[in-house]
C-alpha cells in the first residue's frame, strides 16, 4: 500500500475521524495520480473560446488560456471511434490526466507547438481521458 507522506491510515468505526476506509483510499489514490502525473507529466495548455459582439453587433471569437495541466499525452492512431447518440468521431490523440482537470468539449489544447480540439472527455474514478481530433469542425 503507497502512503502519503505525513498521512496515516486508519479505519474508524464512526467519530469525527474523516470517512471511511474506502474515502481514504480513494482519496489517496486520486493524490497519486496527481502525484505521478505532475512529476512525470507533460506540460499541456488549456484554452478556452470566448464568444463577444463587435459595434456592429457580429459574434467575435477569441482563444484564451484557461489553464495549465500536467497530463501524459498519448498520439492514437486515428482508429479511437466514439458512437452513440448517432455521432461518429475520431480521435487522433489521448491525454490522460487529474480527474478534477478544467478540460471541456470544445476546448484546445496546446502540446509542443501543436494545436489540439477537445471532441470529448470521460471521467474515471483516479484520472480523466481527453480525446482530441485535428481540427475543430472534424467529425
Amino acid at each position: 500500500m503507497l502512503y502519503k507522506p505525513g498521512f496515516h491510515f486508519k479505519t474508524t468505526t464512526g467519530g469525527s475521524s474523516g470517512g471511511t476506509a474506502d474515502t481514504l483510499i480513494a482519496s489517496m489514490r486520486a493524490d497519486t495520480t496527481d502525484l505521478i502525473l505532475n512529476d512525470w507529466g507533460d506540460t499541456i495548455t488549456v484554452q478556452r473560446k470566448n464568444r463577444s459582439w463587435n459595434d456592429s453587433n457580429m459574434a467575435v471569437e477569441t482563444w484564451s488560456t484557461n489553464g495549465t495541466i500536467y497530463g501524459d499525452f498519448q498520439a492514437v492512431d486515428g482508429n479511437t471511434i466514439r458512437e452513440e447518440i448517432g455521432r461518429r468521431v475520431k480521435s487522433i490523440a489521448v491525454i490522460f490526466c487529474a480527474y478534477d482537470a478544467d478540460i471541456q468539449e470544445n476546448d484546445r489544447i496546446v502540446f509542443s507547438g501543436e494545436t489540439y480540439y477537445v471532441n470529448y472527455t470521460r471521467v474515471h474514478e483516479d484520472h480523466m481521458k481527453v480525446y482530441l481530433k485535428s481540427t475543430e469542425n472534424q467529425l
